[in-house]
């Protein structure tokens, strides 16, 4: 732009500079021209405000002259967390606790209504073992413990057992 203009002395008539402002999350440019003309200094200042620039913790609110430094976009790391692992929740089936009774702690403990709780029952029954429902391994073998717990309690020999999930 000012290129071809020559100052007093064989000086280049115009000086320009290209700044870089970053404070905080904003950021800004200017393109900042001086213009030694006989009648005196001339200030031409463009600015434009522009997307954040990615800066270190070490670089906020420095003003940074264009070309003195490459600001290269630094890839995430993501931490893949591993979900954790599910158990099953089963009930082992005996002859000698009362389907009422089995139906009111699966009620109680695991939330069910009294249809599931019968169907989990009379599955149960049938089969030798049912799944009843599947859990993180803590809650599951909570739920487990205090379910056979309530049987035990009662005088029955109710038993509910955990295996992690496939």
């Amino acid at each position: 732009m000012f290129a071809g203009l020559r100052g007093g002395a064989g000086r280049p008539a115009a000086y320009c500079r290209r700044l870089d402002f970053a404070h905080g999350r904003a950021s800004a440019s200017a393109l900042i021209a001086w213009l030694d003309a006989p009648a005196g200094l001339f200030v031409v200042t463009i600015a434009s405000y522009h997307r954040p620039m990615r800066l270190g913790p070490s670089d906020k609110g420095r003003v940074r002259l264009a070309g003195d430094t490459v600001v290269k976009p630094r890839a995430k790391v993501r931490r893949k967390v591993e979900r954790p692992r599910l158990h099953k929740v089963i009930l082992v089936n005996d002859d000698f606790t009362p389907r009422e009774f089995v139906v009111k702690v699966l009620k109680a403990e695991f939330r069910v209504t009294q249809d599931q709780a019968y169907a989990i029952m009379i599955t149960a029954h049938r089969r030798g073992v049912c799944v009843v429902a599947v859990y993180a391994r803590d809650i599951a073998e909570t739920k487990a413990t205090r379910a056979t717990d309530a049987g035990r309690a009662a005088g029955y020999p109710l038993l509910f057992t955990t295996e992690p999930e496939e």
